[in-house]
């Protein structure tokens, strides 16, 4: 134990020695020898790790590119101008998974201590970028002199700096699935503070020019402080918060009210534990809905959520899925025993924004959508056997060390279930990929799901299936992700020995049983209807609209 705590000691303290080193590396310029050896080591390994490198683009291709590269860089670069360099290289092969970012400086020993408990400027915005033009989409700011800036306020500047500029910077740094362009401006918006902190830094406070109706003015936004406050004081402060929350808009004025009337009764010791102990068991049992559901306490919303849209209506229902990161697949068999204790006709899969998440969540959601026995996906593709060992490639060393057993007996485990298949590639069995039998309870009436440009990777596969189903309509964009797969599952990051960016990059190619002919794009809709700014920032829902009114046509 004592070994294990020195251990962890040094590494602490060496990793802040590298935060210094890292900050004064960004502006340091690197000598072309060692530009040419982060080239070749992308090159490299992009064709050593990566199973389907060639799915749209040809190999002969890209080591062209890489040649040119090399050929191009004359004079020594800072990391991030070799980024803007590289980057498009990448973003050629077409696989939105795998990403490489500009560095942006960490605190100092000194600034952690100045800054602890604070957030960026930027922080808690939320943004919609269409046609070269940036709105807040979400304000997420709790500051009373902050509160004014509506949702769809146009940001004209941010230090001088408009979005537009920003986005021909990075736009061909990054690239959805295959060909489809829906997912390129929703993604620029999601990684708009990442984009622009590389270009201001670490800053106490932005001047933003702002655009509200006709008007134009500046704001300066200053970096927020907490208020430092107990464990118990935040805990209490976040249910009060949430509790609220959750009550719908209109009737918060009366159930303050009807808590403000309530008698003061003055209860007994025993009634006191009695009544501790019961809000204890109710905490517990929201706790676990929260858990299993999802909670997300920035926008008080569900990860997986069922809704009835129509009042008085309860045969049409709303499964809004925003990501498959968050929440407990279990939660899927309680959702669908309601559905059929409603008698659910028209159930609506809303997956817009949903980028994805964990493949073993959309298996599991997809056994209470089967009518008859399935495979979910192929059989995983991989470079060799021993592809799985890189999982931890570019994660901490204190990572490293508490992952290390557990990495290594998963590594393991799939390099014995790894094998060559009749094509002499490498597949790996998952249990996604065996033979599947439906739930008891499983939903067989008339589906309509919602697509957008960010539903993505698992949101994509989980699309693929159901529009291999029976009576299932299909409305909004195309999605960003592609129709016939992606390649994810295991991402290491991998750090360039000379320039220090960080790649991550996809290890296995998941395929759906499920494909089409035309590759490269995403599931089309049967009814394509995009959202104006108009639509989004007025929280219109055309697509909704049009799937209750074709419901009520079609009873």
């Amino acid at each position: 134990m004592k070994k294990s705590i020195i251990l962890l000691v040094a590494l602490s303290l060496a990793s802040c020695k590298l935060l210094d080193k890292h900050n004064q590396h960004i502006d340091k310029k690197i000598s072309v020898q060692d530009l040419h050896k982060d080239i070749n080591y992308v090159e490299k390994n992009l064709f050593k790790l990566h199973p389907d490198a060639d799915w749209y683009v040809k190999e002969q291709t890209l080591r062209t590119q890489f040649d040119s590269l090399r050929k191009s860089i004359q004079s020594p670069l800072t990391p991030n101008a070799f980024f803007l360099k590289i980057s498009p290289i990448l973003s050629e092969v077409r696989q939105g998974h795998m990403t490489m970012l500009p560095l942006t400086k960490t605190y100092s020993n000194e600034q952690k201590k100045k800054y602890k408990r604070s957030k960026h400027p930027l922080t808690d915005f939320e943004y919609l970028f269409r046609d070269n033009r940036l709105y807040i989409k979400e304000n997420y700011k709790t500051e009373e002199e902050y509160k004014f800036l509506q949702i769809g306020t146009e940001i004209l500047s941010i230090n001088g700096i408009s979005p537009k500029e920003v986005f021909e910077k990075y736009k061909s740094t990054y690239s959805s699935d295959g060909y489809n362009t829906t997912f390129i401006e929703p993604a620029f918006a999601r990684r708009f503070n990442n984009y622009i902190i590389a270009e201001i830094g670490f800053v106490d406070s932005v001047q933003m020019q702002l655009k509200c109706t006709d008007s134009t003015f500046y704001q300066t936004i200053h970096r927020q402080f907490k208020e430092k406050k107990s464990k118990a004081e935040r805990k209490a402060e976040r249910r009060k918060n949430d509790s609220i929350a959750l009550v719908k808009k209109d009737s918060i004025a009366e159930w303050k009210k009807l808590n403000d009337t309530l008698p003061k009764v003055e209860l007994t010791k025993e009634e006191k534990k009695i009544k501790a102990k019961a809000e204890k068991e109710k905490r517990k049992i929201e706790n676990k809905i929260y858990r299993w559901k999802g909670y997300n306490s920035k926008n008080k919303s569900f990860a997986k959520d069922l809704i009835y849209p129509s009042k008085n209506d309860s045969t049409i229902a709303v499964l809004k899925l925003t990501t498959f990161s968050e929440g407990n697949k279990k939660i899927y068999d309680t959702i669908f025993n309601e559905i059929h204790a409603k008698n659910v006709k028209n159930l609506i899969i809303d997956l817009r924004g949903n980028t994805g998440g964990r493949l073993s969540d959309i298996y599991h959601l997809s056994k209470y959508l089967a009518k008859d026995s399935y495979h979910f996906v192929e059989k995983p593709k991989v470079t060799k056997k021993t592809s799985y060992f890189y999982t931890t490639k570019g994660k901490s060393p204190v990572f490293k060390f508490f992952t290390f057993p557990f990495v290594n007996s998963f590594a393991l485990v799939r390099y014995f279930k790894t094998s060559k298949d009749e094509n002499k590639e490498w597949r790996t069995t998952i249990k996604e990929s065996k033979i599947t039998e439906p739930k008891s309870n499983a939903y067989h009436n008339r589906l309509y799901v919602i697509t957008d440009g960010l539903t993505f990777s698992a949101g994509s596969i989980i699309a693929s299936y159901l529009d291999g189903l029976d009576d299932v309509i299909f409305v909004g964009e195309e999605t960003g992700g592609t129709y016939n797969g992606t390649v994810a599952g295991q991402m290491p990051t991998l750090k360039l020995p000379h320039s220090k960016l960080r790649w991550r990059i996809g290890l296995m190619s998941i395929k759906p049983e499920n494909k089409t002919i035309e590759e490269g794009h995403g599931i089309k809709p049967d009814i394509y209807i995009s959202s104006s700014v108009e639509d989004i920032i007025e929280y219109n829902d055309p697509q909704m609209d049009w799937i209750l009114e074709h419901i009520e046509k079609n009873k």
